[in-house]
């Protein structure tokens, strides 16, 4: 697997959780907001992550093949603090 593979996966991972985390913030302060709504600003929230992480994910995966993959997969990791799976003999996590 290359190096860029769990960078891409914790960034997404990441991502993902802040946005539920904010959705789940939302939900306690405006409970008045109907289904439609909820689904409307999550899918809009969605599309805001979606967006923010395209270039990124983009870069890493085409550097992946090259010299420039590992570094600019270290960067992203040491950029967003993430934290990636530790691998075992033979790749296996854990």
């Amino acid at each position: 697997m290359p190096p860029t593979v769990p960078v891409v996966q914790a960034l997404k991972h990441k991502a993902n959780a802040v946005a539920d985390a904010e959705l789940g913030r939302l939900a306690s302060r405006a409970p008045s907001l109907d289904a439609a709504a909820r689904a409307e600003i999550r899918d809009a929230v969605q599309r805001v992550v979606d967006a923010f992480l395209y270039e990124p994910i983009n870069r890493v995966t085409s550097y992946a093949d090259s010299p420039l993959g590992e570094s600019y997969a270290d960067a992203l990791r040491e950029l967003f603090s993430l934290e990636l799976p530790a691998f075992g003999p033979a790749g296996s996590a854990g």
